[in-house]
This record gives C-alpha cells, structure tokens and sequence, in this order.
C-alpha cells in the first residue's frame, strides 16, 4: 500500500478525524481525572495492567488460525507470530506487568519509566496517524487499536504532567542503548521467524510503501541505517526540552543554596 492509496482509503477522513479527536478525548479525560481524584502511580500502573490484559486478549482471540480451514484437514491451528507483543507499544505489557508485580527498587522503576516516557509518546501517537488496521467502526479490532494506543499515550502523558519521571542527557543516553539493543533483538526475531513475514520494530521493511525518506529504493542497509538515523533525531528532540528544562531548574536551585 502507498501513500496515496492509503489517504484514499481513509487516513485523516472523517472515520479517522474522528477516532483521533476521540483517542485526544480519552488522554484528556485521564488527566483530568488523575488531577481530580489525585490516583497515585500504582493505581495508574494498575489501570494500565488492565488494558494490556483486554488488549492482548482480543487479539488472542482474532489472531488464531485454523489450519484446517486452508489444508481442508482437523490439521489444529496456531497463534499468527505477526500478532505477538513483540513491536514498541505491545511491549509496554511487559514493563507494566514488571512495575505492577516484579520490581520493587526504586531505581530500576525509574529507568523503567524513563523509557516509557518516549515509547509511548512517541511509538503509540505514530501508530494512530498511521493505523494499519483501519479506521472503520464496525469492527471491535479497531476499537482494540484505538483505544489501546490511547491509553499508553495518556499514561505518558500523565508521567510528564504528574512528573513522575526526570528527563535528563543520561535518560536520553540510556534510552539510546535500550533501543538499539532491542533493534538487534528484532533483526534476530525477524530472521527467526523470516517464515511469517514478522516486521517487529519495522527491521525488515518499511511500515508502509511510498515513504520519502523510509524505502528500499537504495537497498536493505541503507534502510537500516536510515532508520537508526531517524529514531535517534526524534528521541533527541522529544528529549531535549525536557533536559532544557530540568536543567535550568537544577541552575536555579543551586543558585537559590
């Protein structure tokens, strides 16, 4: 699918105007209503934990294929790899069930939500300018997509605004590393499973044909590191004002002693 195409068959038309105001909507409301009823982090986590497990149950559910409906034959079935919660956002799971029930030192909950900060903010509000499972609202995985990537992105949101979490040079640093570390995982699972066409953190191709910048009109390689490029220019400018400011805070505290 290309550029073209894809506005023609409903991005930023009236199905998805809507589902972005009501994705705007939700983030909004969160907000509020943390401000509201003042939830503290673990209650929010807790929220959180509750729409991963909605989440991924729904696509439990729709992503099971029957191979005996293709063999003709009681062949079983199994779960389509193309669906594991192995891309940015469906990862999230893993580091809320891990605040939620595994970590409890205080330093490693902070890198933790040091990386989130950025994935979310980032990672979730591409996938709703980009919704590779359509826009229409006739179909409940639709709703699952919308609605899911809305609340990661509200919880980002309510860790900048309830300043859970200091953004500094060392988080922009680490949160570097812990990319591109997971950037060579998905290389890896990729080629494992090269079987099933699995694109997890888009390393094997473009999200979607026609891109300016994102194609493999140069070739793979060039691909890759134009990928790299990019991820690393958007984390530095997602990270960069809030390291402005927290320094010129740390200035003023200082000056203040």
């Amino acid at each position: 699918m290309n550029i073209l195409s894809f506005f023609q068959e409903g991005l930023f038309k009236s199905n998805h105007i809507i589902w972005l105001l009501l994705c705007f909507a939700i983030v909004i409301s969160f907000i509020l209503i943390n401000k509201k009823y003042k939830f503290s982090l673990e209650t929010n986590v807790t929220i959180l934990v509750c729409v991963c497990i909605i989440n991924e149950a729904c696509k439990l559910c729709v992503n099971l294929i029957d191979t005996g409906v293709t063999t003709g034959l009681s062949a079983g079935g199994y779960y389509d790899p193309r669906h594991l919660p192995l891309q940015l956002c469906s990862l999230q799971m893993f580091l809320f069930f891990a605040l939620k029930f595994f970590v409890k030192k205080e330093e490693t909950k902070e890198k933790i939500l040091g990386f989130m900060v950025p994935s979310l903010m980032i990672g979730a509000s591409i996938s709703l300018f980009i919704p590779t499972d359509g826009t229409t609202f006739a179909d409940i995985y639709v709703w699952r997509y919308f609605l899911y990537h809305a609340a990661i992105i509200a919880f980002g949101v309510y860790l900048v605004v309830f300043k859970q979490v200091k953004i500094t040079g060392k988080v922009y640093l680490r949160n570097v590393v812990y990319l591109f570390i997971y950037f060579v995982i998905c290389l890896w699972i990729n080629g494992i499973l090269n079987y099933a066409n699995t694109n997890f953190l888009f390393t094997r191709r473009p999200p979607m044909d026609g891109l300016p910048l994102l194609n493999l009109d140069h070739g793979y390689r060039v691909y890759l590191i134009t990928l790299v490029s990019i991820a690393l220019i958007v984390l530095a400018l997602v990270h960069l004002p809030f390291i402005i400011v927290n320094r010129v805070k740390d200035k003023k505290l200082t000056k203040c002693e």
